[in-house]
């Protein structure tokens, strides 16, 4: 859409240059200026921690102690945990399987 009496927009119009280059600062300024805690340990041996980071994690979202990209990584992050920590279940439940089977024969 074009500015009133002219044939550019806003992000087009050579008019609006400076203006167009000041919004682009403050709008990548404004995503930064929330700090990322890790009041977290990242040593994780079970779920249960996994579920602790991410209630203090959506609670630091909440109030808006860290970004939404932090939150957004350690939700990532923390599925990849959970996906480790059943791949490793199952393979500790296949070798007392195996076990158990050599001792019958």
């Amino acid at each position: 859409m074009s500015l009133q009496g002219k044939d550019k927009c806003f992000f087009h119009s050579h008019d609006t240059q400076d203006e167009r280059r000041a919004a682009t600062t403050a709008g990548g300024k404004s995503n930064k200026n929330v700090n990322n805690p890790s009041d977290f340990s990242v040593k994780t041996a079970c779920a249960k921690d996994l579920l602790s980071i991410l209630q203090h994690t959506i609670d630091d979202l909440k109030t808006q102690k860290v970004s939404p990209n932090y939150a957004n990584s350690i939700g990532y992050l923390v599925n990849i945990a959970l996906k480790v920590l059943e791949q490793s279940d199952i393979e500790k439940r296949m070798e007392v399987i195996e076990y158990a089977l050599k001792l019958k024969k």
